[in-house]
């Protein structure tokens, strides 16, 4: 287990807190602000947010560029947008006319 894990697991605290008598009360379960563990998830995340930024943008210049099969362009244009990646995968590889 690498120290980022091993810090981030250890600032977990699961407290239970207990309603009236009968009641099942409630679970929470915070993190520590500051763990190590944040600043990787994000630095990991940049760069695959940048890479489907830049391939939407690729996907919707092509569209507005070329001639289209089966939809009209607003509809690829919808489906590109609404889901990454796999809707400019889609329209590339079949709504896109072959030049």
């Amino acid at each position: 287990m690498n120290a980022a894990l091993a810090g981030t697991i250890g600032n977990l605290a699961a407290t239970v807190t207990e309603g009236p008598a009968g009641s099942v009360g409630s679970l929470t379960a915070t993190v520590a602000e500051g763990s190590a563990g944040g600043g990787v998830l994000v630095a990991a995340l940049v760069p695959l947010a940048v890479a489907a930024v830049a391939f939407v943008g690729y996907c919707l210049f092509d569209l507005y560029r070329a001639q289209v099969r089966y939809l009209p362009k607003w509809a690829w244009a919808l489906i590109c947008l609404l889901s990454i990646p796999i809707g400019g995968i889609i329209y590339l590889l079949v709504g896109r006319e072959h030049r």
